[in-house]
């Protein structure tokens, strides 16, 4: 399913948003990093002819980690926090008629998939997460990095190798022209490649923090908390989904490059640049990639007469958990999301209301139950003939209707919860492949230590097992492993 795309000058040039985690399970957003994608420069670009004597030793420290080097410099430009939250939000005032329309019929089809619930202005929550959280982006025209601070402190510093991963990715794997000529409809290639590049970003950027000695180390942390504390004051009338939405490439992207280095290594993940999954299936479960399962092709419902198509496209595994974990409990909702199969969806309007229509397949005929019991669920936990499922062609057919600003008490405000049990299962899985356990030993691990924990202990980044659930781990182990 889409991001959130508020406006004209949001989307051209585009900036996509990034969350980052400290710790599993720990959805602590302290940096928004970005892309900003615009036309291609052509011939006629230009680079410096050395770089800056400043940001060189970070140069050198993401070749080294790349195992790549740049094939020529990059502009870096630092900007005061003025000039740069200029440069990165929209100004309400230049939003055209037909802007505004668009914004409140994504505001209608949130609703429509039950994301959200009563009133939302969607222009100023979008603007608040961009203005306030983003630190540093990387432009595909002029393959240029622009960062907000004109001084090079630790928390700079970090995001300097973020975005000077961005280039170097950039000149080797072509990812801005990959990015231009992927088909506007097609929601799903933009956010596999944008997961994989944010993964990589992210596993480097980490990876530089692991170098820091012990004061350096703990100045970065007090930045952060800072950082982390205005942020955070900052987008507190934002909803948690928008919030997990803009994360999701990137906290996904991160784990399944990890699940691929492990496997892989770098060459794994130099191929995964080349050639993202076919699905953002390998972003909620990225142990697929050790097959070879395609997704299934379904077709785009029909509309009627009376109906008016807004957007078309695929929902995908990661959406279906979101939405379903605002209605029914977080590990109901991943087991039917693991099911997934192939989707398509088309948003309609019937009747001046906004809907959406989508045709879901499974895995197999138990994952087709195990779906129809949670959207069951799902449809009576909201308001009354707003939304049906039924069997179809094998699989189902799900469609939901925007309730109305008035229809409130209906979402539980889970989407973190969600992110964080589906992410843990896989690092928790992961410890145990890097140990010698096969991929199959490693999901079963994954799966079997999220039943013991609690969610709220997950996001806790401090959260120290009882030795009750440091023995049901021992369990899982033997179970999984040893068995």
């Amino acid at each position: 399913m889409d991001q959130v795309e508020p406006d004209e000058q949001t989307r051209e040039p585009s900036r996509l948003g990034s969350w980052w985690p400290l710790g599993v399970g720990a959805l602590a957003a302290v940096v928004l990093t970005a892309i900003v994608i615009v036309g291609s420069g052509g011939d006629d670009r230009s680079f410096p002819d050395e770089w800056d004597a400043a940001v060189l030793p970070f140069v050198e420290f993401v070749e080294e980690e790349r195992e790549l080097e740049f094939l020529h410099p990059v502009e870096v430009r630092f900007l005061t926090d003025e000039e740069f939250e200029a440069d990165v939000t929209a100004d309400e005032a230049e939003l055209t008629d037909e802007d505004r329309a668009e914004i409140d019929e994504t505001t209608e089809l949130f609703r429509a998939f039950g994301l959200i619930e009563g009133e939302l202005d969607l222009f100023a929550a979008t603007n608040d997460l961009t203005g306030e959280g983003t630190l540093g982006f990387y432009r595909f025209d002029d393959q240029s990095i622009t960062m907000r601070g004109t001084e090079l402190t630790p928390f700079v510093q970090l995001t300097l190798v973020h975005e000077l991963t961005h280039a170097l990715q950039d000149q080797h794997f072509e990812i801005g022209d990959r990015f231009l000529s992927i088909d506007v409809d097609d929601s799903v290639s933009g956010a596999v490649l944008t997961a994989v590049v944010e993964g990589d970003a992210q596993r480097v950027e980490f990876a530089y923090r692991e170098t820091l000695p012990g004061d350096e180390l703990d100045d970065l942390v007090a930045e952060e908390d800072a950082n982390l504390a205005d942020f955070e004051e900052g987008i507190e009338e934002v909803p948690t989904i928008l919030q997990t939405f803009f994360a999701t490439p990137y906290v996904y992207g991160e784990a399944m490059l990890a699940v691929v280095d492990a496997i892989d290594g770098t060459e794994g993940i130099d191929e995964l640049l080349r050639n993202p999954p076919p699905s953002e299936e390998a972003l909620l479960d990225p142990w697929i990639l050790a097959g070879d399962e395609d997704p299934i092709e379904v077709e785009t419902p029909a509309l009627a007469d009376d109906e008016e198509e807004i957007d078309a496209g695929e929902v995908g595994s990661p959406s279906w958990l979101l939405l379903l974990a605002e209605r029914v409990d977080v590990d109901v909702a991943l087991e039917a999301a693991d099911g997934w199969g192939g989707d398509a969806y088309v948003a309609f309007r019937r009747d001046g209301v906004v809907c959406v229509r989508v045709d879901w397949q499974g895995d197999t005929e138990a994952d087709v139950a195990q779906m129809r019991g949670a959207l069951d669920a799902w449809v009576a936990a909201g308001p009354d003939g707003a939304a049906s499922v039924e069997d179809r062609d094998g699989g189902l057919r799900f469609e939901s209707c925007d309730p109305g600003e008035g229809a409130e008490g209906i979402t539980r405000d889970a989407s973190e919860a969600a992110l964080v049990a589906s992410i843990t299962r896989t690092y928790a899985g992961l410890g145990f492949f890097e140990g010698g356990a096969t991929v199959e030993e490693a999901r079963c691990v994954g799966d079997g230590i999220l039943d013991i924990f609690d969610l709220d202990d997950l996001q806790d980044p401090e959260y120290e097992p009882t030795s009750a659930e440091q023995s049901a781990i021992f369990g899982v182990v033997d179970k999984c492993v040893g068995g």
